[in-house]
């Protein structure tokens, strides 16, 4: 009997060892997946943490973007407010441009067209059509006339109409037009030479200089289109069919000197338009940039930079102008 009890009570403790073995064996796998546990709440704080700092990144960015668009504004309701002082500065001013055309137009369209024109212009000049036909009634022919379709006359001027390229046209022209080239006379050209070919160009300049006594030729065209700025003029231009035939000669100031004095004219000078502009006084530059609003400056002067005066003079002595040098 004894011995059954003592079998049984080993057999129990045996059994109690054996729970607790588990015990033990489930109590050390909890600790390990707390330890795990803890790993991944330390892990998540950490991705917490550097969402947190992403976030107050991205919000200082946008504070710094809404005070850039703040000032953008600010710089917008400037420009606006200039561009609206510079409209109301300019209304009620005629677009010379938009004038000169209607005025060419009126003379090249058809006699029986030419009323729809000058109603046009009339009204555009805030003129009554009633006006307009009085004063041309009264004018008889004395302001206006045509000669051959392309000269119109007057008491005051002469404007002609010529191929520049076709000499002996001009010549019959001038010489219709009663010109006197034994007085001191003043030739312009703004950006024409360039679209005539160096011989072309060259023929003009050589005929202006052998036909007139004394004379002043003042040429206002490109200059310096070798570099990289003025290709790309030209590449504009091209893109556009517009084709500089005579850029070759507006290479440098020298090649547009070299230019008039190897066309018979005895002095030549060539400034830049920005070497131009600094020598005009401050108190008109602060007049002519006080007009409109501009703030790509270097962008004007590459510009001025590609555009000259070039003038040349014949004869003139008496009147000084060999010595109107840059």
């Amino acid at each position: 009997m004894v011995s059954r009890q003592k079998e049984e009570m080993a057999s129990q403790l045996s059994v109690s060892e054996e729970q607790e073995t588990q015990y033990a064996l489930a109590l050390a796998e909890w600790k390990e997946k707390e330890g795990h546990q803890e790993g991944k709440l330390v892990s998540s704080q950490e991705h917490l943490d550097k969402a947190n700092a992403v976030l107050e990144l991205k919000e200082e960015q946008m504070e710094t973007l809404k005070n850039q668009n703040e000032v953008q504004q600010e710089e917008l309701e400037v420009v606006q407010k200039k561009l609206m002082e510079l409209l109301n500065s300019m209304e009620g001013n005629v677009d010379k441009v938009f004038m000169r055309n209607l005025f060419t137009a009126c003379f090249q369209t058809p006699k029986r067209k030419q009323p729809e024109v000058l109603q046009l212009i009339g009204s555009t000049l805030g003129t009554k059509w009633e006006e307009m036909e009085q004063l041309l009634k009264e004018d008889q022919g004395a302001v206006t006339r045509f000669a051959d379709g392309h000269i119109l006359d007057s008491k005051r001027y002469v404007i002609i109409g010529a191929d520049l390229r076709e000499i002996h046209e001009l010549e019959e022209k001038l010489k219709k037009s009663n010109m006197n080239t034994q007085l001191p006379t003043l030739l312009i050209t703004e950006c024409v030479l360039v679209y005539m070919t160096p011989e072309q160009s060259a023929n003009l300049l050589k005929w202006a200089a052998n036909s007139f006594e004394t004379a002043m030729l003042i040429n206002y065209e490109q200059v310096n289109m070798g570099d990289r700025f003025g290709q790309i003029m030209i590449e504009n231009l091209r893109r556009r069919q517009c084709d500089l035939a005579g850029v070759e000669t507006c290479k440098s100031l020298e090649s547009q000197k070299e230019r008039l004095l190897s066309t018979g004219w005895e002095t030549a000078s060539a400034v830049d338009m920005m070497e131009l502009y600094s020598r005009l006084p401050r108190a008109e530059v602060s007049r002519i940039e006080a007009l409109e609003f501009l703030d790509e400056m270097e962008l004007l002067e590459q510009l001025m930079q590609h555009y000259c005066l070039c003038w040349g003079t014949k004869g003139g002595s008496e009147l000084g102008l060999q010595e109107i040098t840059c």
